[in-house]
């Protein structure tokens, strides 16, 4: 059971990706919860959904911001639940 979502944000990204991902265990520590009970919700960069996920987070990525054609870094990752729209990640918890 989901019991908290991780938004991609700053502070995230540095502490799950910086080639330590036993880190990202420590963001669902600090919140009193065990890894598979957080749903981490990333555009895709920095391999933060895989990294997310190999620490035991189920991970999503956020596609509502793509505007196709318009050059993204990231692209959709199909290997990732894809959330559409904002409150998509309701559907989640």
């Amino acid at each position: 059971m989901i019991r908290a979502v991780i938004f991609d944000m700053y502070e995230t990204l540095v502490t799950m990706t910086r080639s330590v991902p036993y880190k990202g265990t420590n963001i669902a520590k600090d919140l009193g919860l065990k890894a598979e009970e957080c749903l981490y919700v990333g555009d895709g960069g920095s391999r933060e959904l895989e990294t997310a996920q190999a620490v035991g987070m189920k991970a999503a990525q956020a596609t509502w911001y793509l505007c196709e054609g318009f050059g993204q870094l990231v692209g959709r990752k199909p290997e990732f639940e894809q959330l559409e729209k904002p409150e998509d990640v309701l559907g989640q918890v």
